[in-house]
């Protein structure tokens, strides 16, 4: 929690407090309970709780927030999660090499607004599968 701002703080507080009221249940019992304290919580309850999936990530340098550990992710958990291949294992399984994700601002930069890598190669997949060898003579 020393990360944190005490915008950010009072935010969680107020996440918190809105999910124990809508599911009657302690936050930090669900295991995939991911917030994000970027905006403001009058103006959206930006999480994890409605629909299971960790909300859009963005280009801005705001943290989301891993409710049980109170683990803020990467710039690398982040491509991760949106499938890049951040280390070897990944990479090994991909049949590929890894992503050079050194830099923590770049990496935030390119996991916000982005496909997942799985999404952009069924694209590319379905455009290259439109085209043909044609014989011309």
């Amino acid at each position: 929690m020393d990360l944190l701002n005490d915008r950010e703080r009072f935010l969680i507080y107020q996440l918190d407090s809105t999910y124990k009221d809508r599911y009657q249940q302690d936050p930090c019992a669900n295991p995939s309970l991911v917030y994000f304290v970027g905006d403001r919580f009058e103006f959206s309850c930006t999480w994890s709780a409605a629909s299971g999936r960790i909300p859009t990530f963005r280009k801005n340098p705001a943290k989301f927030i891993h409710r049980q550990s109170l683990k803020i992710y990467t710039g690398q958990e982040k491509l991760a999660i949106m499938g890049w291949p951040v280390n070897g294992t990944l990479a090994q399984g991909m049949l590929t090499t890894t992503v050079p994700s050194l830099d923590p601002a770049r990496s935030d930069f390119l996991a916000g607004n982005s496909m997942h890598v799985a999404n952009c190669a069924i694209v590319m997949m379905v455009a290259l599968s439109c085209f043909g060898y044609r014989d011309i003579k």
